[in-house]
């Protein structure tokens, strides 16, 4: 905590005001990336002409602000273990939230332009490979991030589109 205090420029007192155990200190950290991850697809799809574009451009967000915070990420898989159940049910209600984005994409896309079965699964699907960058990096040091970034947007979207982009057909 003093480390924290130091860092972070609030006294120790005003800290523990915020901060009453570890359990918070994730949340605090989850929270954060969750916000950051909000703004950052937020922006880059705003002006998406069509879900397809879309998602394309909402994983790319999503795997940026997981490089930006991959320590983070592996940090909170890992300590995610030791926090009690009230705590991981509120870290749960982030990582739906983030799961939702992707999920109320591909429903809209579902229209035309994806075959998407079981839209839930997917979106779990996509928030687990995306976070894969940040929990298997020791795995795949010999990949850039554009390189893993295309190779996960190619398989989802070849995955999903309803029709195949060179042939038009279904």
């Amino acid at each position: 905590m003093k480390e924290i205090a130091k860092i972070s420029g609030v006294s120790i007192g005003s800290l523990y005001d915020y901060i009453k155990n570890k359990e918070d200190i994730l949340y605090f950290f989850y929270e954060q990336y969750i916000n950051e991850l909000e703004k950052r697809i937020k922006e880059e799809t705003k002006g998406a002409k069509d879900p397809l574009q879309e998602l394309r451009l909402a994983l790319g967000a999503y795997m940026d602000t997981v490089d930006l915070f991959q320590d983070y990420v592996l940090f909170l898989y890992q300590e995610s273990k030791y926090m009690k159940k009230r705590d991981l049910i509120n870290i749960f209600k982030l990582e739906i939230f983030t799961n939702d984005i992707f999920i109320d994409i591909i429903k809209r896309g579902n229209k035309g332009y994806f075959k998407v079965k079981e839209p839930l699964l997917t979106g779990v699907f996509i928030s687990l490979l995306t976070s894969g960058w940040a929990l298997k990096r020791w795995n795949l040091k010999a990949y850039q991030l554009a390189n893993y970034k295309d190779y996960l947007i190619d398989f989802f979207l070849h995955g999903i589109q309803a029709k195949d982009e060179v042939t038009g057909k279904g």
